[in-house]
């Protein structure tokens, strides 16, 4: 069986950590939890050590322009095209090992210091690649469909790399020349600058208010605090919740605005250089998705607005209340003392996935048994999904 990748079960650290926030437990207490190392990720699948990880960052960097021979040839032959996607895929694949132990030891602390020096150096190393190797996809255009079809049915090999070549050449009208490339390739750190600076300032940096709740419980109202306790069945704790967390993202609302502004310009930039008509056809290009598609789900949404109305008002009715607010659209419809342990969680899980199958089923089983995941808050801890 095939080893699922550390980035396909991440819905499981999601589920457990869902779990966790569930239940009625205080936010601050639970920050022990996090020691035990089951529920602590184990990245040393990845490197035995930061050494390691360092004798292979420089391995990669002397390695940056491996693509150069192939520059001007990747028209010869099948067995050329194959052997410089080889080697291309090869050496992705190294830099993608290195960045994923690089980011995680970052994400589960990103007021520390080392994490971020190790995302730096990587970031440095995959700009100098992408710079390096920018001759690439332009010249996979530029060989066109018709030869790169050939060369497909002439080279079994090159199978496992047709869905890229075809996206290559589907995108064509997008990429631009050799130089242009290059040029983009050493701006992509600096565009996503503003986003590296809201992370920071989300998940490091900002003091994070206590407040005790009716039960005189003193809890911390940072993001795993917030979603834990805008649940609360108390609507004096709910509303107190809100303005602690709100409150506290208002005050940074300039730098916010900036670091929102600096990165709507840098994508209004990149989808501008590469000809897209606006950002949403740069964005969903990817994953060869029309913009029809966003656009009628919107358009659905808005039609049948009404529904998500009817359920407010039954909310409403269902609480008690006859002013609806955003800080009552969390708290349960119907009380339960009811709590589940991770291992519990973990098994309700796998018989939930079982409808997608065996495989699926038997790979999500193996993996939730690894230390894939890093389950529970901790301060620094980057919030949200990436992980």
């Amino acid at each position: 069986m095939k080893k699922p990748t550390f980035r396909s079960f991440c819905l499981y650290g999601q589920l457990l950590a869902a779990a966790f926030l569930a239940s009625p437990q205080d936010s601050i207490a639970n920050q022990d939890v996090e020691r035990d190392a089951r529920y602590v990720w184990d990245l040393t699948e990845f490197y035995e050590s930061k050494a390691v990880w360092e004798t292979e960052l420089e391995r990669l960097r002397r390695e940056v322009d491996l693509l150069a021979p192939f520059k001007g040839t990747l028209g010869n032959d099948s067995a050329t095209l194959l052997a410089a996607l080889e080697a291309n895929s090869a050496y992705r694949r190294e830099l993608m090992r290195l960045w994923t132990y690089a980011s995680n030891l970052r994400n589960t602390n990103l007021a520390a210091s080392e994490g971020q020096e190790m995302v730096g150096r990587i970031q440095a190393l995959s700009q100098s690649a992408s710079a390096a190797q920018s001759f690439f996809i332009p010249e996979i255009v530029a060989l066109g469909e018709e030869r790169i079809m050939a060369f497909i049915a002439a080279e079994p090999g090159l199978d496992k790399h047709a869905l890229y070549l075809r996206d290559a050449l589907r995108q064509g009208e997008h990429v631009l020349s050799p130089e242009s490339e290059q040029v983009l390739s050493l701006m992509a750190t600096a565009l996503s600058a503003s986003q590296s600076a809201r992370d920071i300032l989300a998940n490091a940096e900002i003091d994070w208010p206590l407040i005790t709740l009716s039960d005189g419980a003193e809890v911390r109202i940072d993001n795993a605090g917030y979603g834990l306790h805008r649940q609360a069945s108390n609507r004096a704790d709910r509303v107190a919740v809100f303005n602690a967390f709100w409150g506290t993202w208002k005050k940074y609302e300039s730098t916010l605005g900036a670091t929102l502004n600096g990165e709507v310009q840098a994508n209004v930039a990149s989808a501008t250089a590469r000809g897209y008509e606006n950002t949403l056809a740069f964005f969903l290009s990817g994953d060869n998705l029309p913009t029809q598609v966003y656009r009628t789900l919107v358009e659905v949404t808005n039609d049948r607005i009404d529904v998500l109305h009817r359920y407010f008002r039954l909310r409403a009715r269902m609480l008690g209340v006859d002013d609806l607010g955003y800080h009552d659209i969390y708290p349960p419809l119907v009380e339960t003392d009811a709590s589940f342990s991770i291992e519990e969680t973990r098994e309700a899980v796998l018989a939930s996935v079982q409808v997608l199958g065996s495989d699926y089923g038997g790979m999500f089983a193996a993996a939730s048994r690894q230390r894939w995941m890093h389950v529970y808050p901790q301060a620094g801890k980057r919030s949200g999904s990436r992980l």
